[in-house]
């Protein structure tokens, strides 16, 4: 069996909306439907592009710069997508809440 090659995590960074919204401060409480898609195994999916010609003047730096200035703007529209998933458990009323916390977040 040929070993395949490992992947190597190279950096990672947290996009957030381009401007404030001011909705975009407020914790984004999932539906019912939302909630039972949690108990579903995720889709991930990858981006594939064309390795570039090596006689360009192309940089990665600038690619991820604009990818990420574009996702920014994208957030402004779609701001509960800019947030992390968080709970809170009451022990007391027997309950947990699962929402989306744009706050959270380097």
């Amino acid at each position: 069996m040929k070993n395949s090659a490992a992947v190597e995590h190279v950096s990672e960074c947290f996009i957030k909306p381009k401007h404030d919204v001011e909705e975009s401060n407020h914790p984004y409480h999932l539906g019912p439907w939302d909630l039972l898609m949690l108990s579903v195994h995720y889709i991930q999916k990858g981006l594939l592009f064309a390795k570039p010609n090596p006689h360009s003047e192309y940089s990665i730096d600038k690619f991820l710069e604009s990818l990420k200035e574009s996702l920014s703007i994208t957030l402004v529209h779609f701001y509960p997508l800019a947030g992390r998933l968080a709970t809170r458990v009451d022990e007391d009323r027997h309950e947990c809440l699962v929402y989306i916390d744009p706050n959270e977040g380097p």
